[in-house]
């Protein structure tokens, strides 16, 4: 799969927010798979301890990655930060901010998309002066990153509280980028597309019915196709999922249906989605069954329908596993893999790993280090890496 089409998907619920860490020890686990490592990712200098969490990676290549996160600084500030792995070693260090920055800052790199080892883009959100939350854009050319704010629909708030959540790049002059911002107090979802070294606006459709969207993830396997997607509230305020469609040259709504087991309010959300061909995609993200359980949900595109079904979940899953689906990276159409995380019967948390061969998925948990992967980039089918929320420091994956 192209290298722009791999999509590293943030955190489910849009916005990225920095969580409270893990318990200090975990349970006894179930048995991880051997194939995967897990070693410690580097912090950013001046990054307070237990407080650098990375949301997003993307990798062009076996040697070449970029991954983006949040961090506290000394003064409690929440800053942008930028991972990069040059084949033999990862450095970590505070992203630029826009010139208009605000000193006291609450900003995270929460997507990001590197169609090669030269080109990458990224997009989160930061404070602005004087106090407004605006979305941000990072472009990387000639080695060095720059940031710029997110432009806007003409119908945006003066304080937009707008973020980028998900980007989709095929080359330096055409990528996809998705979000949400304000409108008059109310949430929209905020599509984003570079072309012609030109960022533009618009805002996302709405489902009749419906009253706010935030969009997490999206996938371009061609500049003619893209997937987005997300939640939305509908008409009696039930979270439901959402999927947008670019296709002739227009955004539209997608009907997509959850698994038979589904809550009338299902507080479901999809937080990634990866498309290696036109008529091929995955995507992945979570929802209440009727039970009250908070399970994965998994759905595929054939080329003409969109099936749902639930998550597998590794043995040691609790009868409410709190399963959360945040990235998926497909190399190819019969591979995949998807990152979450998932709770046992006593509550304790386990970084989870979907594989896709086929037609089949298989779940296995994480290494113990790693208790919730936020990001996940596969540049070939023997390769794959993802970034986690770890025990103490944040953590690299890498598996097969």
């Amino acid at each position: 799969m192209a290298a722009g089409v791999a999509v590293c998907a943030i955190a489910a619920a849009g916005t990225p927010v920095l969580a409270a860490p893990a318990p200090a020890a975990a349970a006894a686990p179930a048995a991880s798979s051997p194939d995967w490592t897990a070693t410690p990712l580097p912090l950013p200098t001046g990054a307070m301890q237990n407080t650098f969490q990375p949301l997003a990676i993307s990798c062009s290549s076996a040697t070449s990655c970029y991954g983006g996160g949040g961090y506290r600084d000394s003064r409690f500030n929440l800053q942008p930060a930028l991972l990069t792995w040059t084949g033999t070693d990862w450095t970590a260090a505070q992203a630029p901010l826009p010139t208009d920055a605000s000193p006291i800052q609450l900003a995270t790199v929460a997507s990001v998309s590197c169609p090669s080892a030269a080109s990458c883009f990224a997009g989160g959100k930061y404070r602005a002066n004087p106090g407004d939350n605006q979305g941000m854009l990072l472009t990387l050319s000639g080695g060095t990153w720059t940031a710029a704010t997110a432009p806007l629909p003409a119908n945006a708030d003066p304080n937009p509280d707008a973020a980028v959540n998900g980007m989709s790049c095929r080359s330096a002059n055409w990528c996809t980028a998705v979000g949400q911002y304000d409108s008059a107090n109310v949430q929209y979802g905020l599509l984003l597309r570079w072309s012609d070294q030109e960022w533009t606006a618009t805002a996302a459709p709405v489902a009749a019915g419906s009253e706010v969207i935030t969009l997490s993830a999206v996938s371009c396997p061609s500049v003619a196709r893209c997937f987005a997607v997300g939640y939305q509230l509908d008409a009696l305020d039930n979270q439901q999922p959402v999927m947008l469609t670019w296709w002739r040259k227009q955004w539209s709504v997608v009907n997509i249906a959850l698994p038979p087991d589904a809550a009338t309010n299902p507080e479901a959300v999809l937080g990634g989605v990866s498309c290696p061909a036109v008529r091929r995609c995955i995507a992945a993200g979570s929802y209440i069954d009727s039970a009250g359980n908070t399970e994965g949900v998994l759905l595929s595109w054939s080329g003409k329908t969109w099936t749902a079904q639930t998550a597998p979940l590794p043995a040691n899953a609790g009868a409410n596993p709190w399963a959360l689906l945040n990235a998926v990276s497909c190399p190819t159409r019969s591979r995949c893999t998807v990152g979450g995380t998932y709770e046992d019967a006593s509550s304790t948390p386990f970084g989870l790993i979907l594989n896709r061969t086929g037609t089949t998925w298989t779940a296995i948990e994480a290494p113990a280090s790693a208790y919730n992967l936020t990001g996940v980039s596969c540049p070939s089918t023997p390769s794959c890496f993802a970034v986690s929320w770890g025990i103490g420091q944040p953590v690299l994956l890498t598996g097969p």
